[in-house]
């Protein structure tokens, strides 16, 4: 709980001084499917638009699938997504918050 003050007094400080500010939220981030295939090649799928999420202050984006290596799919649902953990290599260093609160994961 003290790290989380800590964090978000700093955040305060940092707005409190700032002239502006550039927040990016990024939506529906897939690490499964197509990406998954496109990552585990060695390619990246954010580099179209890596420069647009450098020059911003926050990064905050929505995982749109679990990340693990076990599990089950659920029999009743059409898709099932799950992105092995070495994908999160991609995201890594450009978001600064990532949410899971979606109806995939």
């Amino acid at each position: 709980m003290k790290a989380i003050t800590f964090v978000f007094c700093l955040m305060i400080v940092s707005l409190s001084s700032a002239q502006s500010l550039r927040v990016i939220f990024v939506g529906d981030i897939m690490l499964d499917d197509t990406p998954g295939r496109v990552i585990a090649e060695g390619r990246d799928p954010f580099a179209v638009v890596a420069n647009l999420l450098r020059d911003a202050d926050y990064r905050i984006g929505n995982l749109e699938c679990p990340v693990a290596e076990s599990g089950q799919p659920h029999e009743h649902k059409i898709y099932n997504f799950r992105a092995k953990p070495k994908t999160l290599s991609v995201i890594q260093g450009r978001f600064d918050a990532v949410s899971l609160a979606n109806n995939h994961a």
